[in-house]
């Protein structure tokens, strides 16, 4: 009974291991109707900008679901950086967009800002992220 358990529970927990996908993307292997998200890069560096420059830049979010994508909401880590969304429903197929534009007035040495964007996809939240290193100009 006892190597009947063991037995048993090196197969569950095989099994349970060989479900976990290493791949980031999201795929819709079953016939559930529902939007996945797949975004090419979750992170820009803008490298070294003035002090007191306003930056920009824009992360492509495409719908490789079955159903409308819609972006519900973007949360920033800060008030120095703001952002632009698509806000028409997302076709599948289709490609929407999320702008970020990061104020580096009063700003100096490296800097890292993130948003959450909230979706109505599983899973619901994507975090993107910016970088900069702030330089005081030459007076």
């Amino acid at each position: 009974m006892k190597s009947f358990i063991i037995t048993l529970s090196i197969i569950l927990v095989t099994a349970l291991l060989g479900c976990k996908n290493g791949d980031n993307s999201q795929t819709n292997n079953s016939n559930e109707i529902m939007p996945f998200v797949h975004i090419e890069t979750t992170t820009h560096n803008f490298g070294k900008i003035l002090q007191g420059e306003e930056v920009a830049y824009t992360f492509i979010i495409k719908n490789i679901g079955n159903d409308d994508l819609i972006l519900r909401n973007v949360k920033s880590s800060c008030g120095c950086t703001t952002s632009k969304v698509t806000t028409e429903p997302i076709k599948p197929g289709h490609t929407g967009s999320v702008e970020l534009v990061f104020d580096s007035t009063g700003r100096k040495g490296k800097q890292t800002k993130s948003v959450t964007v909230w979706t109505n996809a599983k899973p619901m939240s994507y975090n993107l992220k910016i970088t900069a290193e702030i330089v005081l100009p030459n007076n």
